[in-house]
């Protein structure tokens, strides 16, 4: 079990709010029972009941507003005094959370992690053993009380009495804990024999999202994480011309290891734009771009997502083109099952850890303005410090002239 530090005031919500008492208006109300018993008045109703409310965390800093939601997923991503859309709306850069492809049981949100394991009593046996895909999104349908399965019941009460999940509202941050199954649980696609704990943080100096991931192996037994998948439904879902000049946007991603990104702009070419990097000194990188197909062949692609599973957020599915990316952290399984491509097998990696024993990755989200903020210091130094030897890079990026001259790095 992790330890647990409160770092600030915490938010009525989650599981707090689910376990906050209702208080009455309570002098007001007394004195009604009293008159209603003596029979002095006709019977009316209590003052106003005061309850918890529901709204989802929002967490912002200078740059970026960000919401996150009841399973830890990212509801709302925005960015700070940008221009808003013909809409006259601040444009979202994920993909609503109530969009039919996201908000059915085979939701796979920004927040939620894909896993494939496996276990044995010793490192020289995993490679015996078969990896077996887990998710977060099964691991909190499958609990015994308060099954979260989509968007609809990702409620309060279902948050407070899940055994699998919790959530802490710090100050301007959100702290999730996941927790597994045993390993010798039969429950289909749950995490088994590790927590993962995941969170969200807008207290950076240079007015980023920072993003940690820690996965613990708590079982008895040595586990092989074949991959560690991060689900990024950006919202690029075109579905008519007025919404995707408007409301939707282009992504790029570059799979390149701890050079790794992923850049985010409007189609209109209006206003500031995200880029998401890996923080290489904590050992994360963007070692595969899975562009998810949800049937076993399309196309002359061959892919390997049922569509049980992945149904909806498939590119070819005909609801969401190009459907959902998933960046991965290791790929060594997933690599192997869709097979093909230009790397060698070897490029692609995984991580055991033994009982006990855990691992930290870290990621950051930035603002990218078209006038000097931190954020295009750092974007620079990840384009072209990073990046030498790739010509046009600057280019590319439209990257402003008093960017180069930006001090800051990693």
């Amino acid at each position: 079990m992790y330890h647990r530090k409160q770092e600030g005031p915490v938010q009525p919500r989650g599981r707090q709010a689910a376990q906050k008492k209702r208080t009455y208006r309570g002098f007001l109300y007394h004195l009604l029972v009293i008159v209603l018993i003596a029979g002095a008045i006709p019977i009316i109703g209590p003052g106003p009941v005061e309850t918890a409310s529901a709204a989802p965390a929002t967490i912002a800093n200078d740059s970026l507003s960000v919401r996150i939601g009841n399973i830890g997923q990212v509801e709302v991503f925005n960015i700070r005094n940008n221009r808003n859309n013909r809409n006259n709306q601040q444009p979202n850069f994920v993909m609503p959370n109530t969009e039919s492809n996201l908000s059915t049981n085979t939701h796979q949100y920004m927040g939620e992690m894909i896993f494939s394991t496996r276990a044995a009593e010793s490192r020289d046996d995993l490679a015996a053993k078969s990896f077996v895909e887990q998710d977060i999104n099964k691991t909190l349908a499958a609990a015994p009380a308060g099954a979260m399965t989509q968007y609809s019941n990702f409620t309060d009460a279902n948050l407070a009495a899940n055994p699998n999940i919790d959530i802490d509202y710090g100050d301007n941050k959100v702290t999730v804990d996941y927790k597994g199954y045993g390993l010798n649980s039969n429950t289909a696609r749950t995490m088994k024999g590790y927590d993962v704990r995941q969170e969200w943080d807008m207290n950076t100096p240079d007015d980023s999202l920072l993003r940690t991931i820690t996965v613990k192996n708590v079982s008895e037994q040595y586990i092989e994480f074949g991959d560690v998948g991060l689900p990024m439904p950006w919202n690029n879902k075109y579905n008519s011309l007025s919404a995707s000049y408007n409301d939707r946007m282009m992504v790029h991603n570059f799979a390149g290891a701890d050079s790794g990104y992923t850049q985010v702009i409007r189609p209109s070419g209006e206003g500031n734009y995200v880029i998401f990097a890996p923080v290489p000194a904590s050992g994360a990188r963007l070692e595969y771009v899975e562009y998810v197909q949800s049937r076993a062949s399309f196309q002359g692609v061959t892919g390997y997502r049922a569509n049980s599973v992945y149904g909806g957020l498939g590119g070819d599915d005909g609801g969401w083109q190009p459907g959902l990316n998933i960046l991965y952290q290791h790929a060594k399984n997933v690599y192997a099952g869709n097979g093909g491509g230009y790397m060698p097998v070897s490029t692609f990696t995984s991580k055991v850890l033994a009982p006990g024993e855990e691992v930290t990755y870290q990621y950051k989200y930035f603002a990218f303005r078209q006038r000097g903020r931190t954020g295009n210091e750092y974007a620079f130094h990840l384009l072209q410090k990073r990046h030498d030897g790739h010509a046009g890079r600057a280019q590319l990026f439209h990257l402003p002239q008093h960017a180069h001259e930006a001090g800051s790095s990693l």
